[in-house]
């Protein structure tokens, strides 16, 4: 898994990654609520989510997460009777929690047209299997992540980069050279859903996918350390 290995190195980089990934959940909470988007509450809320007491209903997933923190910040559910929810035993899994979101709105149709539309699409992908459900925050994610890529000047400090730009881990780099040229077969993978690593025709066809985006190589050099060994 390239991520946070050979692209964003973990403990030195990644959290430009995490940066990007918030950035994209706020364009989105701003598209969907408006002027209604309570910033400070969803930062609350969601350093409370993200925690593995909750991982029953978010399941660890970041579109989960994401959506719940969109309801909650919409107020069709308060924040306060979710966590007695989740807390009590009641609310287990991601599949109740769209239920009784589909139940509000169905009781209190208050929010925007933008919302039901959100919530839709999330219920039908929830139908299908699909455990990338909202897509208008990935979509956001992808475009937020391309722009702290090569962001920075190559004059920039190591510190500069490593704090505001997603950059390649030369001593992976390295390593990846020194085996291809042993004749090691290669595999790179990702875990990141396409809706996050490839342009969206509507909303960034002029962007290319993350793996043709060039960034800056930064890190330490291990050169000498292979060269020893033969």
């Amino acid at each position: 898994d390239i991520d946070k290995t050979a692209l964003g190195a973990k403990g030195r980089n990644d959290g430009v990654i995490d940066h990007a990934r918030l950035e994209g959940i706020y364009r989105t909470m701003d598209s969907v609520l408006g002027a209604n988007f309570d910033r400070a509450a969803f930062e609350r809320q969601y350093d409370e989510l993200n925690r593995a007491a909750y991982h029953s209903v978010t399941a660890d997933n970041q579109d989960f997460l994401a959506y719940i923190c969109l309801v909650l910040n919409a107020k069709l559910i308060q924040f306060d009777e979710f966590v007695k929810e989740v807390r009590g035993g009641n609310l287990d899994n991601f599949f109740q929690f769209t239920r009784w979101v589909n139940s509000r709105m169905m009781i209190n149709p208050i929010g925007s047209e933008r919302l039901r539309q959100v919530h839709e699409t999330v219920m039908n992908c929830e139908f299908s299997g699909d455990p990338t459900p909202f897509k208008s925050f990935r979509r956001q994610e992808f475009i937020t992540t391309i722009e702290r890529m090569g962001n920075m000047a190559s004059d920039a400090s190591v510190d500069e980069m490593l704090q505001q730009e997603i950059t390649l881990t030369n001593e992976v780099m390295e390593m990846a050279k020194w085996l291809a040229a042993r004749g090691c077969l290669l595999l790179c993978m990702s875990d990141k859903p396409s809706e996050s690593a490839c342009p969206d025709g509507s909303e960034s066809a002029d962007l290319p996918p993350l793996h043709r985006v060039e960034t800056h190589l930064v890190g330490a050099t291990i050169q000498a350390q292979l060269d020893a060994l033969g």
